[in-house]
């Protein structure tokens, strides 16, 4: 059974909270899905960038040319400069970088009759588009085709929402392995691990004994399993993940670049930069035969029957979080090491937005919290949520019964739908202030 109440809330300046709290039976009923993919999400993405973001900060951006591949579409050149690749976005996005320039006018110039061909056939594909910052350079910025709308067949589901954070902003993309609407972070279901922990967050784990835990588990405490070989670190391998490692040098060993359970590239010469949305490994090429494509499974955690690592906590046995604990890149440094997501809101007491938290009560019961965040085009104080900043969210969940607890993925990514339908308004808007859903590479359902 599934349980929903929606409280306006009014705080100490008096602004309105509205926050919807949903109470399941059992963790077991939770399971991780991937939307139907949809060009519509791509051309949404550029309408982000187009209508909201740039023109926000135009002083941060470069001139952008947004790509995706389309099937059948095969990319212009061949290259091993980062070592093999399989995947076409990434081939793609490396030949546009070589032979695409956009002027300050937003029109392009090539340097080969193949690209201009290549640009024109992606352009006629709407896989294509432009958006100028004021920075004078050209930037290439490849999007999966595995991203869509949590809304489209909810009805079949009793309840979605969305999940962990995903590489969105160019600033994510700091390593030539590294495509926008690729999800981040621990999942784990059943005691398999379907995507593997990074940057050393915190994680909501459920236990076979029916326990819930605040934990950061690390890719370097797990085994990980490639073509039957099985791999631990500081054995028979290394492993490096940021932002510890940018790069790697390979002095005669194999650089591996995983990302998700596949092998995305590997490189026998040189160094190799360490993705931004996964993690890389150093191995003799005695030890082990490996391709880009390769599947790759890990070992560890086998006690955990649920688990999800985007953080920060909110509530940690029964103690709000009153900071930050798991780390993101802060933008303003330019001297530290990019890794997903650079555009987190630093202040944890101040920035308010579109809140969800995962977590349970006291006893372990399931509790799903969303924050209405206010409209991104426009807002009436008094009639409108504001959102919440991540302190204020902490009191929220405590105050809601949360014992243990996680922040997912918020801002505009943040919905939940019961049978198809929202009790609360997403914060993405279009022009005219209408409701914008943001297409997401992955979320979380009960059938």
């Amino acid at each position: 059974m599934i349980e929903s109440e929606v409280k306006t809330l009014i705080n100490e300046k008096n602004e309105i909270q509205r926050v919807q709290c949903v109470r399941f039976d059992s963790w077991e009923d939770l399971e991780f899905f991937k939307p139907v993919p949809n060009h519509e999400a791509f051309l949404r993405l550029c309408s982000m960038y187009k209508n909201l973001i740039v023109p926000k900060f135009p002083l941060a951006f470069s001139r952008m040319v947004l790509m995706r591949m389309p099937e059948g579409l095969r990319p212009p050149l061949n290259t091993l400069t980062y070592g093999r690749v399989t995947r076409r976005e990434l081939q793609a996005a490396y030949a546009l970088e070589r032979g695409l320039k956009i002027r300050a006018d937003g029109k392009p110039e090539f340097a080969s009759y193949k690209i201009a061909d290549f640009y024109e056939k992606l352009k006629a594909d709407l896989s294509a588009d432009v958006v100028c910052g004021l920075i004078p350079k050209t930037r290439i910025l490849p999007v999966g085709n595995n991203s869509g709308f949590l809304s489209e067949g909810a009805s079949a589901h009793s309840l979605r929402v969305n999940a962990s954070f995903f590489v969105m902003d160019c600033f994510d993309l700091a390593s030539p392995y590294d495509v926008i609407g690729t999800p981040l972070g621990l999942n784990i279901k059943n005691g398999e691990i379907l995507s593997p922990p990074l940057f050393g967050r915190e994680s909501l784990l459920v236990r076979d004994d029916r326990s819930v835990s605040i934990e950061t588990p690390r890719i370097h405490d797990l085994k990980v399993l490639i073509n039957g070989v099985l791999l631990r670190h500081g054995r028979n391998a290394v492993f490096a993940e940021r932002p510890e490692a940018k790069e790697l040098r390979l002095d005669g060993f194999t650089g591996i670049a995983i990302v998700g359970t596949r092998v995305v590239a590997v490189k026998e010469k040189g160094t190799m930069s360490v993705p931004a949305s996964g993690f890389a490994i150093l191995v003799k090429p005695e030890v082990l035969s490996v391709r880009p494509g390769d599947r790759v499974a890990y070992q560890g955690l086998k006690s955990v029957t649920f688990g999800i690592q985007v953080g920060n906590s909110l509530v940690k046995n029964g103690l709000k979080t009153t900071g930050f604990v798991s780390t993101f890149y802060n933008i303003k440094n330019p001297f530290e090491t990019p890794y997903p997501p650079s555009l987190y809101p630093l202040d944890f007491n101040n920035a308010r937005a579109a809140r969800i938290a995962l977590g349970a009560d006291k006893a372990g019961n399931p509790l799903l919290l969303w924050a209405e965040g206010a409209s991104k085009v426009k807002n009436n104080p008094g009639e409108d949520s504001t959102g919440a900043s991540l302190k204020e969210f902490a009191d929220i969940c405590k105050r809601q019964g949360m014992y243990n607890g996680i922040n997912l993925d918020g801002g505009g990514s943040a919905q939940i739908l019961l049978h198809g339908q929202r009790a609360l308004k997403i914060s993405d808007r279009h022009p005219n202030n209408s409701e914008m859903e943001r297409a997401v590479p992955l979320g979380l359902m009960i059938k």
